[in-house]
């Protein structure tokens, strides 16, 4: 597996960071699939691009309560950003 690096805002980031590894490692395989697919049957024009835009803003406050609640049930689980860190400094 190769890492790669996407830019996204603070709040975002953060709330990554915080959250689980398994639903990361999930919305990994969902990202590659994409990914792949879109390679396969070749890149998106503007307005599609616009489209698919619209729809992940639409989505976006469903994804960020999803987020927030992965972030509470591993903070109440005893979860910290060191402890996670940690983890994931085993996991390379």
């Amino acid at each position: 597996m190769e890492r790669i690096v996407l830019e996204v805002d603070s709040e975002t980031a953060r709330k990554w960071r915080t959250s689980f590894y398994r639903f990361r490692s999930h919305l990994n395989r969902l990202f590659s699939k994409q990914i792949n697919e879109l390679s396969e049957t070749g890149l998106p024009d503007e307005a599609e691009i616009e489209q698919h835009y619209d729809r992940v803003q639409e989505s976006l406050p469903e994804y960020r309560k999803l987020l927030d609640k992965a972030g509470k049930e591993a903070s109440d689980n005893g979860l910290t950003p060191e402890k996670l860190d940690e983890m994931l400094s085993e996991e390379e």
